[in-house]
């Protein structure tokens, strides 16, 4: 017999007075796909994964942090010191490791192997982001008349 549990735990920003801005991801260390979170915190993005402690218990520990300054001079095309804005993670793309970050309703894309980003769409009131990479139809499930 098999059974559910549900495990509620604190993101990596909390408790430390860091915003908690942040999104839950597949981390990238090692492959293995586990739970990651990502946050920012003034111009950097931070990238952290769940991982096994000595006693057998799971804890946050950093990956890496990504300098987003220069990207968002870039992108946002202003010098860095008029940056007065967070941005806001809205986002992340499974399996290409993409994450989707909003800048006063401008959508970026940030690719986090390369720390490249690009603009992808503007709207005013984007919140959340769930992207998808592939989209599957069982044989026969749809029928389709063939064009006359």
């Amino acid at each position: 017999m098999s059974g559910h549990t549900l495990a509620m735990f604190d993101s990596p920003a909390a408790g430390r007075g860091w915003p908690d801005n942040g999104l839950l991801m597949t981390a990238e260390s090692g492959g293995g796909g586990g739970l990651g979170f990502a946050f920012v915190r003034r111009s950097m993005l931070h990238l952290w994964s769940r991982e096994p402690t000595g006693d057998g218990a799971m804890a946050w520990s950093p990956l890496r942090g990504i300098n987003l300054e220069p990207l968002l001079t870039v992108l946002i095309r202003r010098p860095p010191e008029h940056h007065s804005v967070t941005p806001n993670l809205v986002g992340f793309a499974d399996g290409v490791g993409v994450i989707f970050a909003e800048i006063d309703g401008d959508v970026f894309t940030i690719e986090v192997s390369s720390r490249r980003g690009k603009k992808v769409y503007r709207r005013e009131d984007i919140h959340t982001i769930f992207p998808y990479t592939s989209f599957y139809t069982p044989r026969g499930g749809i029928n389709f008349d063939p064009l006359p």
